[in-house]
């Protein structure tokens, strides 16, 4: 595990995630507290979620064609979310938006007091949001 505190990278370590939180690190010879399910992740490292302090998110859609039928309205939030999804594959959990997009990142998730909470997203209400867990206005 990588805590990034600059300590060494800590071997054989168990972290037990409630709703989403990490609630407790300890050695992985400790037995699995009742109702908990262990999960074997082998030889990976795991690390906080990474800040990407400069981007320009924007779900921009591609231009279209000479004759090809206009985008349908809407369309870009479809593309601004399977942006969003790249960022978490790539381990960044927090974005900071510098412009050139107008507010589609800030509208499409609550502002960053809210990270680590399960939101909605408000383009599809009482659906959950994958998207990056925060999104920080401006530069």
């Amino acid at each position: 595990m990588f805590d990034g505190t600059g300590a060494p990278l800590r071997e054989n370590t168990a972290i037990l995630v409630e709703d989403g939180i990490i609630r407790r690190v300890a050695d992985a010879r400790e037995a699995c507290p009742d109702g908990a399910r262990p999960v074997d992740v082998g030889q990976r490292v795991l690390m906080p979620g990474l800040t990407d302090a400069h981007t320009h998110a924007s779900g921009r859609v591609p231009k279209t064609a000479k004759g090809a039928e206009e985008p349908l309205p809407g369309v870009a939030a479809h593309f601004l979310q399977a942006e969003l999804r790249d960022y978490l594959r790539f381990g960044v959990t927090t974005i900071r938006v510098c412009g050139s997009q107008g507010h589609m990142p800030q509208t499409a998730r609550p502002p960053s007091g809210s990270a680590g909470r399960r939101g909605t997203c408000r383009r599809r209400p009482g659906r959950p949001c994958a998207m990056a867990r925060s999104v920080v206005p401006g530069c």
